[in-house]
């Protein structure tokens, strides 16, 4: 996978802590959903630290078909009936087919920093948070079965952006750039697609 397992628990942990973190089975993966990220995970290759933070946090792995919601007020798992479309991860990645290019361009706030990013088909600028980005770790990358991920991608209209490989799909939601900001119209002339490739 290509995701930091360090990372990885500390977000899965803050969401245990605030609304709860969603962990099912589906597509022969488990899947991870909190409120501004998503993760789905081949069970093949799925490493087992991230199995033990399951655990932890849940006491239980979920079955196959099944999602649960686990939270630090309701600890023991509550199974949801409802099954929805965003489940399937790998279904909602593959009707992505917008390239989107993450610059180099850095915006600070008090308590965030984010990483400029822009879908290269209508220079739509997106904003992502650096806390959600540093989830991607290429040094996590199993070679032997897996290579570099794809993306990040999206789809028209929409605030999710992919990476995928073979074991490992992650959305991420980002957040349009601020319209009124000078600054912002400025690098909205900038085709940073073709600014990479130079």
């Amino acid at each position: 996978m290509f995701i930091n397992p360090t990372h990885l628990k500390k977000l899965m942990t803050a969401s245990y802590k605030g609304g709860g973190i969603r962990i099912g089975y589906f597509d022969d993966g488990y899947i991870i959903i909190a409120s501004h990220w998503m993760l789905w995970l081949d069970v093949n290759y799925i490493p087992n630290k991230v199995k033990a933070i399951i655990m932890e946090l849940a006491g239980t792995l979920p079955e196959e078909d099944t999602v649960f919601l686990v939270s630090k007020e309701k600890p023991i798992p509550q199974i949801e009936m409802d099954i929805h479309n965003y489940f399937h991860l790998n279904l909602l990645e593959k009707e992505a087919k917008l390239p989107v290019t993450l610059t180099n361009v850095l915006f600070e706030s008090h308590t965030n920093t984010y990483k400029l990013m822009q879908v290269d088909d209508n220079k739509w600028l997106v904003m992502m948070d650096m806390y959600y980005l540093n989830l991607i770790d290429v040094n996590e990358i199993d070679f032997e079965h897996e290579n570099t991920p794809s993306g990040p991608c999206t789809t028209t209209g929409q605030s999710m952006f992919f990476w995928k490989n073979a074991t490992c799909t992650l959305l991420l939601m980002g957040t349009s750039a601020p319209t009124d900001s000078p600054i912002i119209s400025a690098l909205s002339e900038v085709d940073f697609a073709k600014e990479v490739k130079k």
